[in-house]
């Protein structure tokens, strides 16, 4: 099955840009947990709850996931029930 043209778009990036390709794991972990929140249907609010943060703090993990520690997207893991994600560093 072919890729969709974003996964394209990414390989091309991360083959053409080194800093990307280290922090593209991170960035695809954080885009599956982003589903997941939605397909569990909680909200941002919810996870921060669950996180000890302010709602901002989960909106800045998934709007910039290259910027937060591996740690908070760790912490986002947990709060919403995920299995460990497989960030490849």
């Amino acid at each position: 099955m072919e890729k969709d043209m974003l996964e394209q778009a990414k390989d091309y990036r991360a083959s053409m840009d080194p800093a990307y390709a280290k922090v593209r794991p991170k960035v695809d972990a954080v885009e599956e947990l982003t589903r997941l929140r939605l397909r569990l249907g909680l909200s941002q609010a919810e996870v921060a709850r669950r996180m000890g943060v302010p709602p901002s703090r989960v909106n800045e993990i998934e709007a910039r996931p290259w910027k937060v520690s591996l740690d908070l997207v760790d912490a986002y893991a947990r709060a919403i029930d995920a299995p460990d994600p497989a960030l490849g560093q």
